[in-house]
């Protein structure tokens, strides 16, 4: 069994078992931000594909239909792609109130991968000691398991830093693991 970017593989052990390969997806809750984020780059499609993915109903009611984000937010939910959960407690009282469900999902399901794209709020959760993952350290993720190369990872960076909401230090500290990465590969 092989564990890496918050993806499972494991073959099925069944006889007749044709090579394939059986992918369990790690549980995720993500905000906001995270979704839209990862929408607008393109990068959807890998999250849905790492990640059985959970939100919260505050996280909901922040994508309205009205915007192309949440018309595909509504359209997987619909579908039961995603799952609504709901925070048994409140634990963290910081934030807005899509951040606070998310977090306080996460940390009754401390196994899960906590999706979010604000500082300082990824900040304290990894202080928690949560599983934390934004877009720009996806994309990370992403090259360095072969699912994209350096160069559309820098256009995927390009793209985070001209939308201007995602935190500059965590676009920063991806590029800087990104050309690290790249020295390696010469």
């Amino acid at each position: 069994m092989l564990i890496a970017a918050g993806v499972c593989v494991a073959g099925t052990g069944q006889s007749g078992d044709e090579g394939g390969t059986m992918v369990v997806r790690a549980a995720a809750v993500f905000d906001t931000s995270f979704w839209v984020h990862s929408f607008g780059v393109g990068l959807l499609p890998f999250v849905l594909h790492r990640h059985a993915v959970r939100y919260t109903p505050a996280v909901a009611m922040e994508l309205p239909e009205r915007y192309p984000s949440g018309r595909e937010f509504w359209r997987l939910a619909r579908v039961g792609e995603l799952e609504e959960v709901v925070p048994r407690g409140d634990q963290v009282r910081r934030f807005g109130i899509g951040e606070r469900e998310s977090i306080n999902v996460a940390l009754e399901n401390r196994e899960w991968v906590l999706l979010w794209d604000d500082h300082r709020a990824y900040r304290m959760a990894a202080s928690l000691g949560l599983h934390v993952l934004c877009t720009p350290l996806l994309v990370i993720d992403l090259v360095r398991d072969g699912e994209i190369d350096a160069e559309e990872a820098s256009r995927i960076e390009g793209e985070l830093e001209r939308m201007k909401t995602v935190s500059p230090d965590l676009i920063a500290i991806a590029r800087t693991l990104l050309a690290a990465m790249s020295g390696e590969h010469r």
